[in-house]
């Protein structure tokens, strides 16, 4: 991605830096679940559960097979982090701090940008999410929404910007 440079047009220019942005936070994402002794099969498995999705409707879209889901299901009930099929307190917490591992390995991205940018950022990307989950081309909500800390929606909210709980129609296409 880096390699191929950064084209001349503002609008392309923005959308490979967003690329850039999106695969970095990807990777930092697969060294947190490593550190933290997750495979991916079992992040999906714990992540689908946290935010209350029915086994297998979320975690199998992503190409696992039952046998695959069913192992990871087993490891982490193992492990103490599901229980009757759902997350135990210490489940929560493994999850919590894969997500505060991947936002210390991407701070330095927040303050190069600074808030004020990150701020207005949020508040142009946040209605086109909104319009495309409206109009079928996303998941009405995604398990990594429901698993967030309500710190998130608390500084969204201080910002002026909609919690991630907002439904489609209260946040407007061209809002700021």
């Amino acid at each position: 991605m880096v390699a191929r440079g950064l084209p001349d047009d503002p609008v392309l220019r923005m959308w490979r830096l967003a690329e850039r942005v999106r695969e970095f936070r990807g990777d930092a994402f697969v060294h947190a679940f490593v550190h933290h002794e997750f495979d991916g099969c079992e992040i999906q498995v714990l992540t689908e559960r946290l935010a209350g999705f029915p086994p297998k409707s979320y975690s199998a879209g992503r190409g696992w097979t039952d046998a695959e889901l069913d192992g990871a299901d087993d490891r982490l009930t193992a492990r103490g982090l599901l229980d009757a099929g759902g997350p135990t307190a210490a489940g929560r917490a493994a999850r919590e701090e894969v997500e505060e591992t991947v936002d210390r390995y991407c701070r330095p991205i927040e303050e190069s940008l600074g808030e004020a940018a990150v701020v207005e950022l949020l508040g142009l990307l946040q209605p086109w999410g909104a319009a495309l989950r409206a109009g079928g081309g996303y998941y009405p909500s995604s398990p990594q929404q429901q698993v967030l800390h309500p710190s998130v929606d608390e500084w969204l909210i201080a910002n002026g910007l909609h919690p991630f709980g907002a439904s489609s129609d209260t946040i407007e296409v061209g809002a700021v």
